[in-house]
């Protein structure tokens, strides 16, 4: 049975502490006594300061906030990820007006330590002291249990001393709550949450209430009776002071303490010379967090709470007594600018700061209190409060996009005015902005000379000058044309006479800021000569537009295709519907007149052609020219499958054919629409049968060993194209163990399955020859061996014979054999104990691979594996402890209880089992095993501390790597370690919360084996009995460690985090550097230093800057950042093939959800990448995706995909991407500098 007694004294602290512990703090100097410059006591508030800015996560407790405020911290600084609830009523749960807990009063503190006011809370301006001080009993004076009444006195009294209106909370109900408060004190003078045995948390929290009432003689007759209490439990047996051991009740007693104005510190508090500063050392982790006890982890509620009493002591005022001060008034400039003067004239205004005011507020108040008070006209908007007119000067005087605006210090925000908060003596300005927008209805004609052009204004007014010829801007130079004259027909009307012959080539003109009141440059028009063409759309079955000519003129660009078929089918009547979306490729038409892309579930879709010909650029990039001839066309696109298997022996099979992309025709039952070849499986086409898009071929006779290829031929379709590819169905070859053969593979099979006769030793020789170098898939099971070829898997032996035996069993008992391993293992203190499996696979001559093929020996998985090559040397094959894709030509690792090994050669192949070689000792005679160990330690000499870990003996295991060794080592030692990557990216960012660049730009960790520093990744480095393996902290990339900085001496670096760094940041050396924009060289040389990027050419180095960045590249570039590994699997995209640099790292991207194809079967890898998807990928790598994110103030946002608005929306405002001129140009494609820029503004940004 439980025992309700222990569990209460174990868990209470905890619980109490869950139900409500918190205090809020802003520094200011404290009247007890001065502990500002108690360097103990500093040095636990930074670090725990620094911890939680090291963890770069959303702040989600509300005590964390209130505490970080405590610490001075700015949370609006835009480095924090502040909860919703800041500005958003909550609504998972609901506050409810009665609500029983907490809430109310986490929800005012927490406001309070973000700036915002609790009295006018979130866009419902709900009143939470009132609806928290109507929760109290009439008859009780309670506010819910004693802990919620506690807090919500203190919550209560700090509104009311801020000054707002904290509903029933007066001097009535004030008297009640403490008379309630009182009766709930103990005989042994403290309080508790239940029982009659008093603990320390409700004790401290107990003397927070009734601080603030401390001229009452009951209160501090109850106060006394509470110290005397916390006297008794001082110091336990285990030295820990205020507590049942665990650092939650130190904490909320030292707040208490300090809540009735006595020092913590002084000696009334002290036992037997300790101190609680003492007492809070012993649970301070390296990393600045606190435990909750002392044999404990990290934990978040501990660090928050024991903040909070560090700072209180630090100040010695409390969070309670400091709140109600900070009422102080901002003041800022404001003028207000109107159409042709001042408004209101530049003049301070004041606030009171219980929320943090806007540049709206400051617009308000001013313009409220003005004498007399000005008018004013605010709408909202989506992108909040709009201010659409002041004194009668409303937005769009002038037709367009002029109106109002804002700058702070002389800077527009991105921002709207209800939002940007203000500080102390900023500088607002509001102003009416005169947005100049020309256009023109003048058609140019070809060959027209000394033509003229009516152009028409909005949102601004021409002035006088605007008659001056240079006050106007013309590409005379390509268009030919020059102004001859200008005419003002009225402030908003000018007629430009020209003088030239028009031509093909575009004219543009534009107004200059000399020309126009509001003396900016206005908007550039585009006049070009009419684009005559002729436009037909065919759908699926029938003409939607029949040929007819459509003419499109003054495009900012070249006429396109896609410009002729979106005003024909804007223009006809009816109205014909179309759809048109983006890709990487550019905009491409998924629908039109309801007929959708797709309808056959395959690549059919819309296609177009010019004068017969099919483009290869996308419609909305091909130029036309005039009476060009223009078809827009639903094609069919037909691709067939199979899913039928036929096993070996099989009497009159049959096989299911789908197809998607098409449809079949009553044709496709005819044999002769169809290209049918059985190859040597002995079977013949019978009967085929059509079910919709589905057929069935009947074949008779019985199967054996080869494949059937299939292909339809354009008259089983309606599209009348033969299918895209060859399908191959395989019958399983079935080979015996005795009989040599051989099986000649014809150049159409796909896939070739060889299948067992039985599960023993083959000896025999079995030979499949191909005819090409190119291998189909195959699958070959002899005895207990497996191997699998991947389909695409080339032979790039340049000497063989198309021939390739399957594996067989050869001797494990040749004389000389088991002496031959040894003579290599003996070198790792091994020998062989017993050899299981010996198989050779290929043939006598060595085959090699473009990539691993894999050979699996059944029930072998606790065996070793090695190979035998030609020439007779034997070579141990690595075994991993998982099946991740490694870059080792040959490796193995255990799969269930199979042994696997990945090769990229075929020779002699072993499966064996080791065992120690033992040296004579022990008293009896006998021997022991050879333990390895290494001398290991973790330093922090260069910057003057002592060592994280002095040296130790530790012992490794086979395999361990410089990594996994300190890894170990660390847990051991529960002291906290930050990495990224695994194997060679393995890359450590930070031990015992010390990280790289925290003593400058090239600090940090360093590993040496045996005073080497290696120049590969720790996760790469294998240890060995006797090594002495050394991690470094380095300020200067290992010049302080005297690790060797100079091209070829010995070891090199091991680079700083363990990882396989350059050398320097610098090192690697450009020759095209000057090509490389100023602003972006810092970036490239720290992107290479870093190992993000690399140069394009390794026999000169090279960074073509100016190149777009592809789309496989930048897959590569955002995969290493993240620290994963390439993934070498299929993709599922038909245009990543197996022997493509970036096979693994696209799997990889899209398997962590970074990337996707351009469709599902596509990913386009030398595809340039535009800038809205890469700040799609940003974001997500980021985990910063929100779908409500407010819209960014970019000037080209209808030019962002739909699909890529929030993206785009969140990576301009977290400053992942910025703009050009207040544009994002979502559409603009990625080069090599920029990348570098964004990818170490990414490593760089505190989030």
């Amino acid at each position: 049975m439980l025992n309700l007694k222990r569990f209460m004294k174990k868990s209470l602290p905890a619980i109490l502490s869950f139900v409500l512990v918190f205090t809020l703090f802003a520094p200011q100097v404290g009247k007890a006594a001065d502990h500002s410059a108690n360097t103990s006591l500093n040095v636990m508030i930074d670090k725990t300061v620094e911890y939680y800015k090291n963890k770069k996560k959303p702040l989600t407790s509300w005590v964390e906030i209130v505490a970080l405020w405590g610490a001075g911290v700015n949370l609006n600084d835009g480095d924090w990820q502040l909860p919703s609830w800041e500005t958003q009523e909550p609504t998972n749960p609901v506050l409810k007006p009665d609500n029983g807990g907490t809430e109310h009063i986490r929800y005012i503190f927490g406001l309070l330590a973000m700036g915002e006011d609790p009295a006018h809370a979130w866009e419902t301006d709900r009143n939470l002291y009132a609806e928290l001080a109507s929760q109290q009993d009439a008859a009780t004076g309670a506010i819910g249990s004693t802990n919620k009444h506690m807090w919500a006195m203190l919550a209560l009294d700090t509104g009311e001393k801020l000054g707002s209106n904290v509903g029933k909370w007066d001097a009535v109900a004030k008297k009640k709550a403490v008379d309630f408060l009182l009766s709930k004190q103990l005989a042994d003078g403290g309080f508790a949450y239940f029982g009659s045995k008093s603990d320390p948390d409700m004790s401290g929290m107990g003397l927070l209430a009734l601080g603030n009432y401390q001229d009452d003689s009951a209160v501090q007759a109850a106060i006394e009776r509470v110290k005397s209490y916390l006297q008794t439990i001082k110091l336990n047996q285990e030295h820990i002071m205020f507590s049942d051991n665990n650092s939650n009740s130190l904490s909320t007693v030292v707040t208490g303490i300090t809540a009735i104005g006595e020092d913590i510190l002084s000696d009334v508090w002290t036992a037997n010379g300790k101190t609680v500063l003492d007492s809070f050392s012993l649970f301070q982790l390296q990393d600045g967090s606190f435990k909750y006890l002392l044999s404990g982890g990290s934990n978040g509620m501990a660090t928050e709470q024991a903040l909070i009493a560090l700072l209180d002591i630090k100040y010695q005022k409390t969070v309670w007594h400091r709140l109600e001060e900070i009422k102080q008034p901002i003041s800022v400039n404001m003028s207000v600018d109107g159409v042709t003067g001042s408004v209101y004239g530049k003049q301070p205004v004041s606030f009171t700061q219980i929320k943090k005011p806007t540049v709206l507020d400051a617009f308000k108040t001013a313009l409220d209190n003005a004498s007399p008070a000005i008018s004013y006209n605010i709408v909202d908007s989506s992108y909040g409060p709009y201010i659409k007119g002041v004194a009668g000067q409303n937005a769009g005087t002038f037709g367009g996009w002029d109106g109002w605006v804002y700058t702070v210090n002389g800077i527009a925000p991105n921002v709207g005015a209800g939002s940007y908060k203000l500080k102390a003596n900023d500088e607002v300005r509001f102003f009416y902005s005169r947005y100049a927008d020309i256009t023109t209805g003048t058609t140019l004609v070809n060959g027209a000379t000394n033509p003229s052009v009516d152009v028409k204004l909005v949102g601004d007014e021409f002035n006088s000058n605007a008659l001056v010829k240079n006050n106007w801007k013309i590409n005379s130079e390509v268009s030919g044309l020059t102004i001859e004259s200008i005419v003002k027909e009225s402030d908003q009307k000018i007629k430009i006479n020209l003088s030239g012959k028009a031509t093909e080539k575009a004219v543009t003109i534009q107004a200059l800021g000399a020309a126009l009141v509001g003396k900016m440059d206005s908007t550039t028009i585009t006049l070009r000569v009419p684009v005559t063409a002729k436009l037909q759309v065919d759908g699926r079955s029938s003409s939607i537009y029949s040929k007819q000519a459509v003419t499109v003129k003054n495009t900012v660009k070249p006429v396109t295709a896609l410009d002729v078929l979106k005003q024909a089918l804007n223009q006809a009547d009816p109205k014909i519907s179309y759809k048109i979306e983006d890709s990487s490729y550019g905009q491409y038409v998924s629908a039109i007149n309801g007929e959708a892309a797709g309808t056959f579930g395959g690549y059919d879709g819309w296609m177009y052609e010019v004068n017969g010909i099919a483009p290869m650029v996308g419609a909305g990039e091909y130029e036309l020219k005039e009476n060009d001839e223009v078809r827009f066309y639903y094609s069919r696109w037909p691709a067939i499958s199979s899913g039928s298997k036929i096993a070996n022996g099989a009497v009159d099979p049959s096989i299911e054919v789908k197809l998607v992309g098409d449809e079949f025709t009553n044709q496709a039952t005819d044999i002769k629409n169809w290209s049918i070849d059985p190859g040597n499986t002995g079977l013949q086409v019978n009967t085929f049968t059509r079910d919709g898009n589905k057929i069935t071929i009947s074949l008779t006779g019985t199967a054996t060993g080869g494949a059937i290829t299939i292909k339809a031929l354009g008259a089983a379709f309606v599209g009348g194209q033969d299918s895209e590819d060859l399908i191959s169905i395989a019958v399983p070859r079935v080979v015996g163990d005795t009989t040599d053969q051989s099986f000649a593979i014809n150049k159409n099979e796909k896939e070739v399955v060889v299948g067992a006769a039985s599960g023993g030793q083959v000896t025999n020789n079995v030979t499949l020859t191909f005819e090409t170098t190119a291998l189909p898939k195959v699958t070959a099971t002899r005895g207990t061996t497996v191997l699998e070829i991947p389909a695409a898997t080339v032979v790039t032996t340049t000497t063989w014979d198309k021939a390739l035996a399957l594996p067989k069993n050869l001797s494990i008992d040749e004389s000389g054999l088991a002496s031959k391993l040894d003579a290599v293992l003996s070198a790792d203190s091994k020998k062989v104990e017993s050899i299981a499996v010996r198989i050779q696979v290929g043939g006598s001559a060595k085959i090699q691979f473009n990539q691993h093929v894999s050979i699996t020996l059944k029930g072998q998985g606790d065996k070793e594996a090695g190979f035998i090559d030609q020439a007779g040397v034997f070579t141990p094959i690595k075994k991993y402890a998982d099946s991740s894709v490694r870059m080792d030509e040959v490796y193995a690792y255990k799969k269930n209880n199979d042994l696997v090994i990945q090769t990229k050669h075929f020779t002699q192949f072993l499966a064996y089992k080791t065992a120690a070689v033992t040296n004579p000792g022990g008293s009896d005679g006998g021997t022991a095993p050879i333990v390895q160990k290494v001398t290991l330690s973790v330093e922090k000499r260069s910057i003057n501390e002592g060592d994280f870990v002095a040296p130790i003996t530790v012992t490794i295991q086979d395999g361990d790597t410089a990594f996994t060794a300190l890894k170990r080592a660390l847990e051991d030692k529960s002291i906290a370690i930050d990495y990224s990557g695994s194997g060679s990216s393995t890359y450590v960012k930070s031990i015992g919360g010390l990280a790289e660049f925290d003593k400058g730009k090239e600090s940090g960790w360093m590993y040496s084996v045996n005073g080497v520093f290696p120049k590969i990744s720790a996760g790469s480095y294998t240890l060995k009995n006797g090594d002495v393996l050394r991690w470094q902290y380095t300020k200067d990339l290992g010049k302080d460690l005297g690790a060797p900085t100079e091209p070829g001496e010995s070891g090199g670096i091991g680079g700083v985090g363990g990882g396989d760094k350059p050398e320097q940041p610098n090192a690697t050396k450009y020759s095209d550097e000057s090509k490389i924009a100023s602003w972006a060289l810092e970036a490239v040389n720290k992107a290479t230093a870093l190992g993000f990027m690399q140069g394009t050419s390794t026999s000169n180095a090279t960074f073509e800057p100016k190149r777009n960045l592809t789309r496989a590249e930048f897959a590569a570039l955002m995969v290493k950042y993240s620290g994963a590994d390439p993934i070498m699997e299929d993709s599922g995209f038909k245009d990543v093939n197996s022997g493509a640099w970036y096979y693994g790292y696209v799997k990889a991207a899209k398997e962590k959800g970074l990337m996707s194809g351009v469709t599902e079967t596509s990913f386009a890898p030398n595809q340039p990448i535009t800038r809205q998807e890469m700040a799609a990928v940003l974001v997500r790598l980021k985990g910063l995706a929100d779908a409500n994110a407010p819209q960014a103030a970019i000037k080209d946002r209808d030019a962002v995909a739909a699909w890529a608005v929030p993206y785009v929306n969140v990576a301009y405002q977290k400053g992942l991407m910025t703009g050009d001129n207040g544009k994002f140009n979502p559409q603009a494609l990625v080069t090599r500098e920029m990348a570098a820029v964004t990818i170490i503004r990414l490593h760089e940004l505190k989030s």
